[in-house]
């Protein structure tokens, strides 16, 4: 049950989106005559003991939806006994695929309370930025729902682990997120909010002498709708002669985040772009950042992957699949571009 939830939440995440820039689409629709059972012996036949038949897997699991990845985990079990994921852990030896596999066979609220996890690193220690594109890019009735997964697969409550492996006002940030109080729907539009909190925040930041006022940016940040955001967005370039929000906080903030506020800016003003960028940034680095790459494929891959990529391409003069081709190699590449398509 919590994990046909995990999916069904996804939905909640979509009708938000939607607000923003309606027609998202995924690579990933439901397959059609599917029978998980068949699909089951498939996959334990070519995740065997010995060498991983990977056109078997990439002819699968880039196929089916994230509920019918669901289905066949559940048939996987009663037909061996033995769960496809721990069959995966134990037989998948090289490390990129395997990862990529698990994510996929993960709900997306798993797969995130994993990442976030896996973040936690100790105070200065932690990946922050991983903290905060998870974070500030999931609505209310999803984090409200992955704060319960979290603790159920990892026995500590997610509000307790940001406050001990983070630091001073990016984990108050992080808190104030997790207390799902941000505004949400058309509803909560309202232009005269908008200007006085575009006021604020000028006031904040580039009309002070010394030191922003963190904590304005933390309120409103935390607090107003993504489409309120975009709309103090455009009330804030009315205001300031020099900059748009994005700007004033590159100005105006530092470290991780500076990053989180911008994710949350940059979600607002267009999240096929903040999603587009993200894939970006972990392929043309100094090295592939795969694990930010898997993110960024992975989480958005049944309901707003095609969009995405047609905003990669859009953005940065190439596809997102000859990038992928570009940087990655074998069995891992190929993986990924099955799910790109």
């Amino acid at each position: 049950m919590g994990a046909i939830l995990g999916v069904l939440l996804v939905a909640h995440v979509v009708d938000v989106i939607q607000e923003l820039l309606p027609g998202f689409e995924g690579t990933i629709p439901e397959a059609e005559d599917f029978d998980a059972e068949a699909d089951a012996v498939a996959l334990e036949d070519a995740i065997g003991r010995g060498r991983i038949d990977d056109d078997v897997v990439n002819d699968i699991l880039p196929n089916r939806s994230n509920a019918q990845r669901q289905e066949i985990q559940e048939q996987f079990m009663s037909l061996f006994g033995e769960s496809l994921y721990d069959r995966v852990n134990d037989r998948v030896r090289r490390d990129r695929l395997r990862h990529v596999i698990k994510g996929m066979l993960l709900t997306p609220m798993q797969y995130d309370a994993r990442c976030l996890n896996q973040a936690m690193k100790g105070i200065g220690s932690s990946d922050d930025d991983v903290i905060g594109e998870i974070l500030c890019a999931r609505p209310n009735g999803y984090l409200e729902q992955l704060k319960e997964v979290y603790e159920e697969r990892y026995g500590n409550p997610l509000m307790e682990d940001i406050e001990n492996n983070c630091r001073r006002e990016f984990e108050r940030f992080m808190l104030a997120i997790l207390c799902c109080a941000r505004e949400e729907g058309l509803d909560a539009i309202d232009e005269d909010q908008a200007a006085e909190d575009a006021q604020e925040l000028f006031d904040a930041g580039e009309e002070r002498w010394f030191f922003t006022d963190e904590s304005v940016f933390t309120r409103i940040c935390a607090r107003r709708s993504w489409m309120q955001i975009r709309l103090i967005n455009h009330k804030y370039q009315e205001i300031s002669e020099d900059f748009d929000l994005l700007g004033a906080i590159e100005n105006e903030v530092d470290g991780d985040l500076k990053r989180a506020y911008k994710a949350i800016v940059r979600m607002a003003l267009d999240p096929a772009y903040f999603f587009a960028r993200n894939a970006h940034k972990a392929l043309k680095g100094l090295g592939t950042d795969d694990d930010a790459l898997q993110r960024a494929v992975i989480f958005t891959s049944e309901w707003a992957l095609g969009t995405v990529k047609e905003k990669y391409e859009e953005s940065f003069g190439s596809s997102l699949a000859d990038d992928i081709a570009d940087d990655c190699s074998g069995d891992y590449k190929d993986m990924l571009l099955a799910i790109v398509k």
